[in-house]
């Protein structure tokens, strides 16, 4: 008997170790979020929704909270539900600790060194593509992979200031290591990087390559040409639209969907305008939950010109003009309001209205035709969405309708989202 139960305990412990063993994981960089769901782009390039379960346990944060969108994480999860990933644990990078912690500098004070007279070489260390969508201003692009000594400026008591992705991107502190092994005396790294400096409202800078890409790939940009409309008639950017720095309005330039990038242009380096039209921009576009990525392009239309790159002559819009190709997955107000309007009149149109605010607005009750299910209730509730229809999604800003949309396309269901802001006033209509 005493056997027996030894043998009991050992199974016992296999199966026990099994279990505890078999948790799964997956990782990859945030993209999207919102209160405790992200959904993430995992290495490899396919889309994964994670929420967070009540109890999960953080490594490398303080709290659940610090997670931000663009950090690399990866998640321990034991439990899928419709697809959605329900993390156990959710492990960051670790911050980086300075080789030398006396070297550190400040984003702002890299704003007033940008702005004075003193000498100074500013290196990107991340990647050259990260580069080219966007840097802050000066910055010269030397990734750490391909850092070495010709890189750097004969005096060895130059400034030379350092910076990465952020806190946990160890890319600018060892390259400042090597710097300072190379003999150089006057380093300074900004552990914070570009993230905080997009953080704090700054504007940041962009390559000719990147522009280019964007275009030829059809992806959301909002190109601003801020030269005269006498000059802009003579050539400009295709897909460009003109405006005046004066003239900067939200509805002007403002972005389809919260995280396109605007990107304004000017002559050339020395056009002032384009530099006091970003500005402008972030004063007028910014929310206070996602600062916009607003951008200068460097070298202005005449480093595009002279690049040999395609552009466009006569009359230009004074409005924004997408050149993003038709998506299969998005549907624009026009179409939104029709689908609705039709809905409230009782006509079949083999469409379900989903709204995935938290909780039903007071006057929405009127409307039985919109389906309200908050985003981190979904993944629990998604057998109350018929299969016959095709899904209409909305929210506030688009953000949680996004998430639920990749939600419901993993689980078969036929749907589109919008990404607008979506008002519905007291007797149903769309604003």
């Amino acid at each position: 008997m005493k056997r027996l139960f030894e043998v009991i305990g050992v199974i016992a412990f296999v199966i026990s170790f099994s279990c505890t063993s078999s948790a799964l994981e997956v990782k990859g960089r945030i993209i999207i979020q919102f209160d405790r769901i992200y959904l993430i782009e995992k290495d490899g390039g396919n889309h994964a929704v994670v929420q967070a379960k009540d109890d999960v346990k953080v490594k490398n944060l303080r709290r659940i909270w610090d997670i931000r969108k663009g950090d690399y994480i990866n998640v321990k999860y034991s439990k899928e539900v419709a697809g959605v990933k329900l993390a156990d644990e959710i492990i960051a990078k670790p911050v980086v600790e300075l080789f030398d912690t006396s070297l550190n500098i400040s984003i702002d004070k890299i704003s007033k060194l940008i702005k004075s007279d003193k000498k100074y070489v500013l290196i990107d260390s991340r990647p050259a593509d990260l580069y080219n969508s966007g840097h802050i201003p000066t910055a010269l692009s030397v990734p750490y992979k391909e850092f070495n000594p010709e890189n750097l400026p004969e005096e060895k008591d130059r400034l030379i200031v350092f910076y990465s992705r952020s806190l946990r991107d160890p890319a600018a502190n060892e390259s400042a290591k090597k710097a300072v092994s190379y003999g150089y005396t006057n380093i300074k790294v900004c552990s914070e990087g570009f993230k905080a400096w997009i953080g704090a409202y700054n504007y940041a800078v962009v390559e000719l390559p990147y522009v280019k890409k964007m275009i030829e790939e059809g992806r959301p940009l909002v190109l601003v040409d801020i030269r005269s409309p006498e000059k802009v008639k003579s050539g400009y950017i295709p897909g460009a639209f003109n405006i005046q720095v004066d003239e900067m309005k939200l509805n002007r330039i403002q972005p389809r969907k919260p995280g396109d990038p605007i990107v304004f242009y000017g002559e050339d380096d020395l056009d002032a305008r384009a530099h006091d039209a970003a500005v402008k921009a972030l004063e007028v576009v910014t929310v206070v939950s996602s600062p916009v990525p607003v951008s200068v392009l460097k070298g202005g239309f005449r480093a595009w010109k002279s690049a040999g790159f395609n552009t466009a002559k006569g009359n230009i819009k004074n409005t924004v003009e997408y050149r993003s190709k038709p998506s299969l997955d998005i549907i624009e107000m026009d179409d939104f309001k029709k689908i609705w309007e039709e809905e409230k009149e009782g006509k079949d149109t083999g469409k379900l209205i989903l709204d995935v605010r938290k909780g039903r607005m007071w006057h929405m009750k009127d409307f039985t035709f919109v389906k309200n299910i908050p985003i981190m209730q979904l993944p629990f509730r998604i057998e109350e969405i018929p299969r016959d229809k095709e899904i209409i999604i909305f929210c506030t800003s688009g953000i949680r309708a996004e998430i639920a949309y990749h939600i419901l396309r993993d689980n078969g269901f036929r749907a589109k989202y919008i990404l607008r802001n979506v008002k519905v006033s007291i007797d149903g209509t769309i604003q």
